[in-house]
């Protein structure tokens, strides 16, 4: 299931309350992005808000509230609040996940790597590792 959320930031300007929301794919935005990007500012381009304006400086002052949302995202939201390190850690785990069960599916002859924790780890373990060697270069 897609991983969505409505974001809206309620906030006063000029004697003016204001509530700001915007629909996100958070799946396309980890996707092209490999974190999501600061949501407060998604939420002021979607408006017609400079980020470089003191409107932009009230909206900041204010926590991003989660109405609605569909998919694992679920799980990381509290009291309307997104819990982002979580969500995008447990994201990429995810995605890292599904691209080693195909490799242990097509090399191993593996149909159920979730029954094989010790080889799941392994190749968790190995996936990290070139992860982490990539970003050093």
């Amino acid at each position: 299931m897609k991983n969505t959320i409505e974001a809206c930031v309620a906030f006063d300007f000029k004697g003016q309350h204001h509530v700001l929301c915007i629909d996100l794919d958070l799946d396309q935005a980890m996707s092209a992005a490999g974190a999501l990007p600061p949501i407060h500012a998604l939420i002021a381009r979607h408006n017609h808000i400079d980020t470089y304006s003191y409107e932009y400086e009230m909206m900041l002052a204010e926590a991003i509230q989660i109405r609605r949302a569909t998919g694992a995202v679920k799980d990381f939201i509290h009291e309307g609040r997104l819990d982002v390190a979580a969500f995008e850690d447990h994201w990429r785990e995810t995605k890292a996940l599904a691209a080693l069960r195909d490799i242990a599916r097509r090399n191993l002859q593996v149909d159920a790597l979730d029954r094989q924790p010790a080889l799941k780890a392994a190749l968790l373990a190995a996936y990290r590792l070139g992860e982490s060697a990539g970003q050093r270069r």
